[in-house]
This record gives C-alpha cells, structure tokens and sequence, in this order.
C-alpha cells in the first residue's frame, strides 16, 4: 500500500501538469509528446518522445509476455494446475507470446473503431474479474491445500496482522531476481502497472474534445483504479496467508469463487494493454515522424485515407515489441519504469516553466495546479528515477541528452515551443514594472534605469519569434509592445 500511494502521488501531481497544458489551447495527435513539444519545443518534445516511446513499446513486449506467464500456469506442460498442454520451453513461450502480438498488432492494423469495440469489451470482463476478488473474501469458506502451498483462512485479523509488514525475501515464486527483493526492485516492477496515465493523452488525435476529455478521463481513471487496487490489496491481505503467497504465484486464481473468471481477468487485462501500447504507441511514433525531427522517421509519418491509420508504425512498433520479448520480465519492469517517470519529469517541468513564466496566452480551464505542485512533480520523478535504479536512469538520460542534441543539430528551427520564448518574456515583464517604477522616482539613477530598461526590453522584444502553435504563446507579444 506504500508503494502504491507513492505511486498514485506521483500520478496524480502529473495528472495535474497534463490536464493544464491539455486544457490550455488544441490537441492534436501524439499524446504527451504533442504537449511537451508544444511547451519545451523541438528537442526536448523529440527526446522525450522517443525515449517514451520505447518504454511505451517495451511495456506492450512485457504484457503479451505476462499474458502467456498467466496461461501457463493454468495449462503448462510441467506447472499447468488445470491442464498439461502446452510446451514450456522458453521458445515455445517465445511463440505463443509472438501469437498474441500478432493478434493484437492485427486489430489495430484494422483500425481504431474495431479497437475501440475490442477495448470496451475486455473491459467489462476486468471489472469483473477484479469484483470479484473482494466479493470472494466475503463469499468462500476457509480452506488449506498443501499440494499447491495455499491457506486461505477467510476474513482474519491475524492473517492481516501476519501481512502487514514488509518481509522481503529470496527465490520466492515467480522472482526472476538473484537476490533478496529489494524495495526499489519491487517498486520498478509495480509501477508500470500504475503509470498508464498517459494511455488516454496518446489517443488524442481520435478525441472528438481532447482539452476536457484527457482531465477527466485521465482523473475519473485514476480515481477508479486507486480504489480498485486498494480493495483487492486488503481482500488478499485479509484471507491468504503470507506463506502462500511466497509459495504460489496463481494464488489469486485458486482462491477466487471461480477460477475462470480470474484467468479471463487476466487475459483482458494483458491483452488490453498489449492492445493499447501497439496502437499508442504507432500514433506517437506517427506524430514523431510529422514533425521532421529526426532523419530517416517520415516514413513512419504515413497514414491511412479512411482514418489516418499509422499502417508503418504500427509495424514498425511490432518489431521493436517482438525484440523486447526476448529481454527478462524485471529489468522491462524496470526501464519501463524509466521512461514514464522521465516523461512524468519533463511534463511537470513544462507546466513549472509555463507558469512561472507568466505567459500571457497560458491560461488553462483546469485549475487545480500551481508553480509548486508541478515543482514538486518534476522533483519527485526524478527521485524517484535514480531510486529504483540508478544504472537505469543514468542510461535513459543519456538517450535523452544524444537524441536531444541529433535533434538540435540536424532538425530546422521550428516555430513552436521554444521554452526560451516563456523566459525572455519573464525578463521584459521585469523590465517593464522596472520601468513604471522609476517613473514615480525621476532621479538620476530613476533616469539610468528607464534608459537600461528600454534598451533591455527593445532586445528582448527583438527576439522573441512569433507563433500560434504555441502551448505559452507569444505571438501577440509585439502587436501589444
């Protein structure tokens, strides 16, 4: 529950930063990087966008593998507790998770309306499937199984007591990890699984009103999923013994009033997201490609007549996500936890620098942010970044800062989003209560300072560029001097 307050704390900050600048002027397509490219200009947009969409993509390669992870153990040849069908070498897993992509890179290829219908669909079987997990904390009677490791004692303060505490430990069930788990690699793990925030914000080009959808959406889904977590955490912790979970990984299954519902929770919530990072994460690549930012990308600029599908992306995004399922399940976790907290950084420091730049043209409908809390927002991603991993986000620094400079270097000025723009027109806004103050003082030093201050504020009007594309506009600017 630790964990997952600090997580939903940093959520909720960034839901803040991203409803703002959202909510402030038109949303185009690309989700997050459309609004932090729009706010930070071309080089940071670029670099965040690229690194997000890897971690993006990385997280789609992690669900279709955890989707076959959940079916084994259901119907392994060797582990299988219903049936003993399928293979379970590594390249036999390897296949069927390649089938699952294929499935899902197959209904986003047939457009975003079929994928719409699919997604409504698996969503109803999740709720479901997650109702049900408190519902049978209420329903099924005690019950020990030492075949399978499980005790299930029903409603009990002791066995809650017996969870309360952290007790980390080593090669429990399911760990991939060659030591003791540690917090920071539980917290690299659980993540992911909190951070899809941006889910919505990368369908943006398909919202019919992104500026109010992408809050509230964004807020009520947030709100959802934290209640969610919370009921199934304390239903687990009330009735299964902490044993049973360090000895079983299909626990959840084998004490629910019905299997079945809990493996088809489980499929449509892996075979959402797979759903979900394939087609996010071409429309993001897609939005990447239009802007002419990196060499060798506008061929993934394409888009379908009926629709505007990203046909090359989404292709594009298969290989990337079929060469990830190769790499272990943890360190995904982990880098994928990187990247969304990186682009969770960069986000928050778009709407700090928006709003203590006083930009005149930056004046959201949603209201509930200031200065501090996306100050607050960008300090506590990046903490957060080199807590779980130091290595890790040292590493996707790097990618940002080598993107960050090809992008400057090879990519044509662009008239959106130079974050310098917000800071010039801080200074002339200085300049200019210098100014009206001097005038109330005429003094020989009063004199100086209005003949400084006009010369400053003649340089800076000079170079401040002009631009309607622009999330802080300044285009305004010259007419108004």
């Amino acid at each position: 529950m630790g964990m997952l307050i600090a997580a939903y704390s940093i959520n909720l900050i960034t839901t803040f930063s991203l409803s703002a600048i959202a909510s402030n002027g038109t949303v185009r397509g690309g989700g997050a990087y459309y609004l932090i490219s729009r706010s930070l200009g071309p080089e940071f947009g670029g670099s965040i966008g690229v690194v997000f969409y890897l971690g993006f993509v990385f997280n789609t390669g992690l669900n279709a593998v955890g989707l076959i992870d959940c079916i084994k153990l259901n119907f392994g040849a060797e582990t299988g507790n219903w049936a003993n069908i399928l293979p379970e070498s590594q390249w036999y897993m390897y296949l069927w998770s390649t089938l699952v992509l294929v499935l899902c890179t197959g209904i986003c290829l047939a457009g975003s309306s079929i994928f719409a219908r699919a997604s409504n669909g698996l969503l109803v079987v999740l709720l479901l499937a997650t109702l049900s997990i408190p519902l049978s904390a209420l329903i099924v009677s005690p019950f020990e199984n030492i075949k399978e490791g499980i005790e299930y004692t029903g409603l009990s303060m002791s066995t809650l007591l017996g969870n309360l505490k952290p007790q980390l430990t080593r090669g429990a069930a399911g760990s991939q990890l060659r030591g003791r788990e540690t917090f920071q690699d539980l917290f690299g793990i659980l993540f992911p699984a909190t951070g899809g925030i941006f889910a919505g914000a990368s369908m943006s080009g398909d919202l019919k009103n992104p500026s109010k959808s992408i809050p509230k959406g964004t807020l009520y889904g947030l709100a959802t999923t934290f209640l969610l977590y919370t009921l199934v955490i304390f239903a687990m912790a009330s009735t299964i013994t902490r044993a049973s979970f360090v000895k079983n990984t299909n626990v959840i299954q084998e004490t629910n009033i019905s299997g079945i519902i809990i493996l088809a929770g489980e499929f449509a919530s892996a075979f959402f997201s797979t759903l979900m990072g394939v087609i996010g994460s071409a429309k993001l690549l897609q939005a990447l490609a239009r802007d002419h930012l990196l060499p060798g990308f506008s061929i993934f600029a394409q888009g379908t007549k009926n629709g505007d599908e990203p046909t090359y992306a989404i292709f594009m995004t298969y290989f990337v996500a079929q060469a990830t399922m190769l790499c272990n399940l943890n360190q995904i976790a982990s880098f994928t936890t990187m990247t969304y907290l990186m682009t969770f950084l960069v986000m928050n420091l778009a709407c700090f620098l928006l709003k203590i730049g006083s930009a005149p043209n930056f004046r959201p409908s949603f209201h509930f942010f200031n200065w501090q809390t996306a100050f607050a927002g960008a300090i506590i991603s990046g903490t957060a970044m080199f807590f779980v991993d130091g290595v890790y986000a040292s590493g996707c620094v790097s990618i940002l800062i080598i993107i960050f400079l090809i992008i400057h270097y090879t990519s044509p000025p662009k008239s959106w989003g130079d974050v310098s723009q917000s800071l010039i027109y801080h200074q002339v806004r200085k300049y200019l209560l210098r100014y009206e103050f001097s005038r109330a003082n005429p003094n020989y030093n009063g004199f100086m300072i209005r003949l400084h201050s006009r010369h400053m504020l003649i340089e800076h009007l000079s170079r401040i560029q002009t631009s309607p594309e622009t999330f802080g506009p300044y285009y305004s600017l010259k007419e108004a001097s």
